[in-house]
């Protein structure tokens, strides 16, 4: 039916016929490739920039307009998280710091 044509002199044989046929499986096989090694490539600058971008893009963390004794009442009445954010202590462990400060043995 097809004409046989030896591609080397090994007994595989391609056919006229089937030539385009795996042409177009070898280039539809490339563009998955391709398609693969895009978005890989893609998903990695993703990964870098989402770890790199706040080293290098800023953002102001304290810019709250209140100071001093203002500050402290806005921690105190403020997201119970606030406190342990800023100060490193959970709200109870504050409080007990202010109280033991105040206590009249201390003097303060």
């Amino acid at each position: 039916m097809f004409a046989a044509i030896p591609l080397s002199f090994s007994s595989t044989f391609l056919y006229f016929g089937a030539m385009s046929d795996l042409q177009q499986q070898d280039e539809q096989l490339q563009q998955i490739i391709l398609l693969a090694i895009e978005t890989l490539s893609h998903i990695a600058y993703e990964l870098v920039m989402d770890h790199l971008a706040p080293l290098y893009l800023r953002t102001p963390y304290h810019t709250s307009a209140l100071s001093g004794i203002d500050w402290v009442q806005e921690l105190l009445i403020g997201h119970p998280k606030r406190i342990w954010n800023e100060l490193g202590i959970n709200w109870n462990t504050f409080i007990a710091l202010i109280n033991a400060i105040q206590a009249p043995e201390i003097g303060l």
